[in-house]
């Protein structure tokens, strides 16, 4: 079983005049993946991944992140899309 450190915000992909996929990396898309943990043996960036609101690491290594949450900010975070009427859906990559 994998531990799940954080969760990761993935960009609004938007489709452009010509069907070309672009993305709105300044809007909210609500679909979020989780953050785990380095499998042995992997190759990642020697970047450390930090939470956006509290700044607590997540991750040693595989950052930068851009819009990741601890799992403490993620619930806040959660709670306060479904108090504004937004639901996260949550992808298994």
């Amino acid at each position: 079983m994998t531990t799940i450190l954080g969760y990761r915000e993935q960009p609004l992909r938007t489709e452009s005049e010509d069907n070309e996929i672009e993305y709105d990396y300044h809007s909210r898309s609500y679909i979020f993946s989780p953050i785990k943990e380095t499998p042995r043996g992997a190759i990642v960036t020697a970047a450390v991944m930090m939470c956006e609101e509290c700044g607590t690491a997540i991750k040693s290594m595989g950052g930068p992140g851009h819009r990741c949450y601890c799992l403490r900010c993620y619930d806040a975070l959660k709670l306060f899309d479904f108090a504004e009427g937004h639901e996260h859906e949550i992808t298994g990559n």
